[in-house]
């Protein structure tokens, strides 16, 4: 891997990070996916790294659904074994 390919891969890694801890904060804290336009939340957001961008409200929601799908899909799976175990007592 060259250094511009790691220097890539590394900042996708932290976009990513960032995205989902605000994408956790939001649907924990139950709020409008607009709140990302707020203005003071984007300078707290932004406090001491002025190149961080923030999602907009679209791509918090697209990632709130594929969070969603992939833990449903999880749940599905995880009934599945469970009842597998009670078919067999």
């Amino acid at each position: 891997m060259s250094v511009i390919e790691y220097l890539i891969s590394l900042y996708l890694t932290l976009v990513l990070y960032h995205s989902a801890h605000l994408v956790k904060w939001i649907t924990e804290s139950n709020r409008p996916t607009s709140i990302v336009k707020d203005r003071e939340l984007r300078e707290l957001l932004t406090a001491g790294r002025p190149n961080f961008e923030i999602p907009s409200p679209d791509t918090i929601s697209r990632d709130i659904k594929s969070s969603f799908d992939k833990c449903r899909a999880r749940v599905a799976k995880l009934l599945q074994v469970c009842q597998q175990h009670l078919a067999h007592l």
